[in-house]
């Protein structure tokens, strides 16, 4: 299964523990880690190629995760708007969703839970068994 991580720069220790989570529990494939990228490069050939690399990472990801921390920044609900247009399963993880995350249906898991990891491997295994199933479905619908 692959997966794509969105949330603020600040947040980025958050996400890679979620990261290596998933990677370790369900053999995931994090699509893009935008973490390892320097955060402001120099040159505009280097951001031009993050955007494309985090676009690819969205567009072939399986499932969309974004940590909805405490720090607010624009590029995150960048990413979600792609996901959401994508129409990717997404999990929510944080705080409470604002009007901008309920007019489509996703998980939401409260940042303060105390079974979080576990929630969120159940959510990701869960989400993307219904992702395979309905790519079998196509398959078969194709030939």
């Amino acid at each position: 299964m692959k997966v794509y991580i969105a949330a603020s720069l600040e947040d980025n220790e958050t996400v890679q523990y979620y990261a290596s989570l998933l990677e370790s529990n369900l053999n995931a494939e994090i699509t893009f880690k935008w973490w390892e990228c320097e955060p402001h490069p120099d040159s505009l050939e280097e951001k031009m190629q993050q955007i494309c690399a985090e676009e690819m990472g969205i567009i072939n990801c399986d499932v969309f995760i974004f940590y909805n921390g405490e720090t607010k920044t624009s590029g995150k609900y960048v990413e979600y708007g792609m996901a959401e247009i994508l129409l990717k399963p997404i999990i929510i993880i944080g705080k409470e969703p604002t009007m901008l995350f309920k007019h489509r249906a996703k998980t939401f898991i409260g940042k303060y839970e105390k079974n979080l990891d576990e929630q969120l491997i159940h959510a990701v295994s869960e989400l993307s068994g219904m992702v395979i199933q309905a790519r079998n479905l196509n398959r078969l619908f194709e030939q």
